[in-house]
């Protein structure tokens, strides 16, 4: 029941606390001069005036400084000067190969050929190609070393590079050339890439009819995994269920609301406030209290988007919650596209649990403590069967 720690083939977690946004779709600006510009202040200056200190920097250091630096360099410091310098860790720039990765991040999807790597003495290996996907149906196998791709020798390199070269446009080719254990001699592939859905939830039932769910992250397919996973288990008779968050840094709040939508009784699931606490939205549940009893595991890297399910659970009473102390993300994030593919990640928000509760750098209190991996899921379990 460990969880998987691997690296997803073109699915590099960028920030270790993901944050929960509002929206995600890239939504570039034009490309115009602030309104401000043309204001005066109240003293009649321009605000215009404002920048030329700016400007100024900017020229000297783009015709002057002993090394070549582009104008795009520059900007894109100034960009993230000025965003680092609001202080919020859940506030960045984002480069445009930064911007992508997280583009995937939140779609659960990417091209590619489906394999999951890592990078053992110098050689990318395959820990495991992913069901039904490309890697799979041409047969690599967990263990191969990938020596060259499309007859580069990739020895060496880093495995964000190496999914660089593994990417590509769907029905595109890549050639692999793979070094097999036991196999007489390299072994060759020809894969046509493919879109690929990264699963987000794995379902499963242990024994005693106790139905268990990991979600690993809240991407644009959870929600709907969540609910079909929910009913196959329910379909074979689940007595109870674990809904496993452990070591989830968040997502989407919307696939967050939908997941606590299908287990919680009719009442709030969160309220997001502004900067004086006022209420701006609440989304809630409408559903009835399940039969069955709910765990809830969370521990030190459950951030965001999971601390609103699982503060939503312990406001209503409607489950327990097992495991650590959470991570205390509890800030919205909106994401902006950029007009050169770059993009900025900014909070404009709190989420507070339906009791009013600010989290914010404090984190959930679980309410039975455990340390250990193993010994958490023992308890919960134990939790489901006192309540049988």
């Amino acid at each position: 029941m460990k969880k998987r720690i691997i690296l997803v083939l073109a699915f590099v977690l960028l920030f270790s606390n993901a944050a929960t946004y509002l929206t995600t779709r890239n939504v570039y600006l034009k490309r115009v001069v602030p309104p401000s510009f043309s204001q005066s202040t109240d003293n009649g200056s321009s605000k215009g005036e404002e920048f030329i200190p700016f400007i100024e920097a900017f020229n000297i250091i783009s015709q002057r400084y002993l090394e070549e630096v582009t104008i795009e360099d520059l900007l894109n410091s100034a960009i993230k000067g000025m965003v680092d310098g609001l202080g919020d860790p859940q506030t960045s720039f984002l480069s445009p190969s930064q911007w992508e990765e997280m583009m995937i991040k939140i779609d659960g999807s990417f091209s590619g050929i489906g394999i999951e790597i890592t990078s053992e003495d110098g050689f990318i290996t395959i820990i495991s190609p992913i069901k039904n996907t490309p890697g799979e149906r041409a047969g690599l196998l967990a263990g191969d070393r990938i020596v060259a791709v499309d007859g580069e020798d990739i020895f060496g390199i880093s495995t964000f590079d190496a999914v660089k070269l593994l990417r590509g446009p769907v029905g595109s080719e890549v050639k692999l050339v793979i070094d097999r254990e036991n196999a007489a001699e390299r072994l060759n592939f020809d894969i046509i890439r493919g879109n690929i859905i990264l699963p987000s939830v794995y379902p499963q039932m242990l024994d005693n009819k106790i139905g268990y769910i990991e979600i690993t992250t809240f991407d644009e397919h959870t929600g709907e995994d969540f609910s079909i996973a929910l009913m196959e288990l329910e379909n074979q008779g689940m007595e109870g269920l674990i809904l496993d968050l452990r070591d989830n840094p968040g997502g989407l709040l919307s696939e967050a609301v939908k997941v606590a939508q299908e287990l919680l009784p009719a009442g709030p699931i969160t309220h997001v406030v502004n900067r004086h606490g006022e209420i701006l939205s609440t989304y809630n549940s409408y559903g009835v209290k399940k039969a069955y009893p709910i765990t809830i595991l969370v521990n030190g890297a459950s951030a965001s988007a999971s601390e609103i399910i699982a503060g939503a659970f312990q406001d209503s009473g409607a489950g327990v919650i097992v495991g650590t102390k959470s991570y205390g993300k509890a800030t919205v994030q909106h994401l902006e596209g950029l007009s050169n593919k770059a993009g900025i990640r900014y909070t404009v928000a709190k989420y507070q649990t339906p009791s009013g509760r600010d989290i914010h750098e404090v984190g959930l209190e679980p309410d039975v403590e455990v340390e250990g991996y193993d010994m958490q899921l023992l308890k919960a379990i134990e939790v489901i069967m006192e309540k049988l």
